[in-house]
């Protein structure tokens, strides 16, 4: 947490010869909840386990949020809105007492209607556990037919042309 206000205040306040950005938003961690299960790692964003992440967080945005009143805390830039991880992570915060200044999270499909019901299921979710005041932020989404094969070759080609930008558009 010490070193997160840190590069905070490097990036903000001038700190350690640094600068003095208009940066608002601090996110606390990018997709932690990209595991397969909590004894198999997948993901080379976080490896401990939930409970570890749900610890770290609880204390970084603490301690940020006290450092820092003026700006806004929150992520976690979960990968999905598995309903399992998110009630683990959104009870946790509860009985920490934490109300974080945004939830940001990931979506990538094919359909652009299913990425607005599930900007819908991210506010719906938010206000089932009482943060009816945090701002729910989709901070990383394109298109994705698939994530493996020759579904993968077609939506990297995809996002790269009009077939990618219509879906961006249209969402």
């Amino acid at each position: 947490a010490v070193i997160c206000e840190h590069i905070i205040r490097h990036y903000t306040e001038g700190w350690a010869d640094g600068f003095r950005y208009d940066i608002e938003y601090w996110e606390i961690w990018n997709e932690p909840d990209a595991q397969t299960d909590e004894l198999r790692h997948t993901s080379s964003q976080w490896q401990g386990t939930r409970v570890q992440f749900f610890e770290f967080y609880k204390v970084a945005a603490q301690h940020l949020k006290k450092c820092f009143p003026h700006l806004k805390i929150g992520g976690p830039a979960v990968a999905g809105l598995r309903p399992d991880w998110l009630a683990g992570f959104f009870t946790k915060l509860k009985e920490n007492g934490i109300v974080p200044d945004f939830f940001s999270w990931h979506r990538y499909d094919k359909n652009p209607r299913r990425l607005v019901e599930k900007v819908r299921y991210a506010r719906e979710l938010l206000d089932q556990y009482g943060f009816t005041e945090t701002e729910s932020n989709l901070n990383e989404w394109n298109y994705v037919r698939g994530w493996t094969g020759d579904d993968w070759v077609y939506s990297l080609k995809s996002e790269k042309n009009i077939k990618g930008a219509s879906f961006i558009a249209a969402v």
